[in-house]
Parts: structure tokens; C-alpha cells; sequence
């Protein structure tokens, strides 16, 4: 017997997915004021120092007890405060904030001239 060509469609079917593109970050928003140059372990020592041009950034314009306290306008790198507190230009006379090693707020006390 002799073979014959037979002609024979094949078809072939890819099925694409897209890609997922990354979903846009939200902005941020951040309010900074500055802080003394040095932290000190006692309110009194603290609200004599005066405020230098060192920013701290939070989430809120009225800084409170347990907001995180960042050295950037993105909020991602809590600032280390020691333990101590810090002169700020917040409040009549200033207002000085303690704050701990992971940038929590701790205390706020005022200071009066």
C-alpha cells in the first residue's frame, strides 16, 4: 500500500493573563516641629534646652501619649529617644515629650518661662 498525505489543521490555543500591576501607596501625611539637640532624664533640665533644627515627624499635629515619633517626613524610621525627654517647639513655652527607644511617646509635660 502506498501512503497518501493527508492535510490536517491543528490549532493551538494560549490563554495570557495580565500581570497585576502594584497597587498605589496612599500618601502620607506628617506634621513636624523641632526638637532640643539633647534628651535629658529629667523634665526641669529638659525644659531649659532649647530647640535646635533637628525635626521629629508624627501623625498628628498634637503629638500624644503613645504616637511613635519618627526623624522622617514618610514615617518609616522611629526616632530613638532614650528614654528621655525632649524640648519641642510645640506649646506657649515649648512642651517637652519622653520618649522611648522604639519612638514611643511616653509623657508630655509642659513647660512654663
Amino acid at each position: 500500500a502506498t501512503p497518501t498525505k493527508t492535510k490536517t489543521k491543528t490549532r493551538t490555543r494560549t490563554v495570557t493573563s495580565a500581570t497585576p500591576s502594584p497597587t498605589p501607596s496612599a500618601a502620607v501625611t506628617s506634621f513636624s516641629f523641632n526638637r532640643s539637640d539633647s534628651g535629658s532624664g529629667k523634665i526641669v533640665t529638659a525644659c531649659n534646652f532649647t530647640t535646635g533644627t533637628n525635626l521629629l515627624y508624627t501623625v498628628d499635629s498634637t503629638p500624644a501619649v503613645n504616637d511613635i515619633a519618627y526623624t522622617d517626613s514618610g514615617l518609616t524610621n522611629a526616632f530613638n529617644g532614650g528614654g528621655n525627654y525632649w524640648k519641642t517647639d510645640l506649646g506657649l513655652s515649648g512642651n517637652v515629650y519622653q520618649i522611648d527607644t522604639d519612638g514611643t511617646i511616653l509623657d508630655i509635660n509642659a513647660c512654663f518661662e
